[in-house]
């Protein structure tokens, strides 16, 4: 006979969240740090964090705004000490003058897919211009696809503050992209 039937319905359960949880937390820190190595590298360091302490957080109300909240304490901790050692200029420079990228965040340039990029490119260097706040907000709801109270749980904000930076954010990129307002 087969495994324990009290063993079989974590599996599935785990497996959805670390699938889950992973494209979200790579979407949100490669969009804040504009860097998609360190996102993974946060994405599964956050994964074994949850991993080791699954049965607390399968319990949670919102377990993947938990792993979300983890990663941005972890990115913040990391950025910090990147920034005291003077790394993160010196990187970013590297990157466009050694690869023409925008500092690694997904596939590099190619063929018919210039436009595109572009228009990312253009969405990022926006993006990277709104307040921090406004700028995790908009990265959260648009691009981790959560919903405005898991953001605000994540932030450890109202989620009437989310509706106003999620505004604010939204007329400033607007303007920044300089596209109508609407």
């Amino acid at each position: 006979m087969s495994a324990d039937p009290a063993d079989q319905p974590a599996q599935p359960a785990w497996e959805d969240f670390s699938e889950s949880a992973r494209e979200k937390i790579i979407k949100y820190v490669a969009a804040m740090t504009r860097d998609y190595a360190l996102a993974e590298d946060v994405a599964q360091e956050t994964l074994i964090i949850a991993w080791s302490k699954w049965e607390q957080v399968r319990q949670h109300p919102r377990p993947i705004a938990w792993a979300l909240l983890v990663a941005r304490r972890m990115t913040a901790k990391l950025r910090a000490q990147e920034q005291r050692q003077g790394r993160i200029a010196a990187k970013i420079a590297a990157d466009r003058d050694h690869t023409g990228t925008s500092g690694g965040l997904g596939p590099e340039r190619q063929g018919g897919h210039e436009q595109t990029l572009c228009d990312r490119d253009a969405v990022l260097a926006a993006l990277a211009r709104l307040p921090h706040r406004q700028r995790e907000v908009i990265i959260l709801c648009y691009l981790g696809d959560m919903t405005q109270a898991d953001v605000a749980a994540v932030l450890g904000i109202s989620v009437g503050t989310v509706k106003a930076h999620a505004h604010q954010g939204r007329a400033k990129l607007r303007k920044l992209l300089g596209r109508p307002p609407g």
